[in-house]
């Protein structure tokens, strides 16, 4: 699993605008019945990060504490979606580099 998209094998031989330009052109690919799969899942993982939070996290906690819990938490949640949404377009990119 790659967690940034320009250490996907696919990109990483290429130059830095060449690489940002095929992958927002496999952003823009079209919708598919799978990525209702997709957002179920980033949609279940947000939900269950925000239930585990607020039955796990005292109520009387410090916010110089909560800051810092909230804020790993936001940054856990986007690499886990930026891992999910490589996974998703990485064949695409394929496909992009074998038409290029």
């Amino acid at each position: 699993m790659y967690w940034r998209w320009n250490r996907i094998p696919e990109l990483v031989d290429l130059p830095q605008d060449e690489r940002k330009r095929l992958w927002d052109e496999a952003r823009r690919d079209p919708f598919r019945a799978t990525d209702i799969l997709w957002l179920a899942a980033i949609t279940g993982i947000l939900v269950g990060s925000a239930i585990a939070f607020v039955m796990y996290v005292p109520k009387n906690l410090p916010s110089w504490i909560e800051l810092p819990i909230i804020l790993g938490e936001v940054f856990a949640l986007n690499a886990i979606v930026q891992s999910l949404l490589i996974l998703r377009y990485r064949p695409v990119v394929r496909r992009l580099r074998r038409l290029a």
